[in-house]
């Protein structure tokens, strides 16, 4: 029903169809339980995969980042990627 759309836009639409217009309040109430609701669950179903969470796990020596990133190579620009 909601083709990519967030729950914010997919209430909005459904309640449209239903020639409901909704007030911000309402909505953001709605949007907040939605959140908690979805958070909740998640909570309960997902866990740490060990083999994504091997790599992850770095020792202090190794974890030295460098201070900037690396330049672009030659003539590269935004609008080229």
């Amino acid at each position: 029903m909601t083709n990519g759309r967030n729950f914010r836009g997919a209430a909005h639409e459904l309640a449209a169809g239903y020639g409901r217009d909704l007030a911000r309040a309402e909505l953001d109430s709605w949007v907040a339980e939605e959140k908690d609701v979805v958070t909740a669950h998640l909570r309960t179903v997902l866990r740490p995969d060990p083999q994504v969470r091997g790599p992850l796990t770095v020792s202090p020596a190794a974890s030295t980042w460098p201070r900037s990133p690396p330049a672009p190579p030659a003539g590269w620009t935004p609008s080229s990627r």
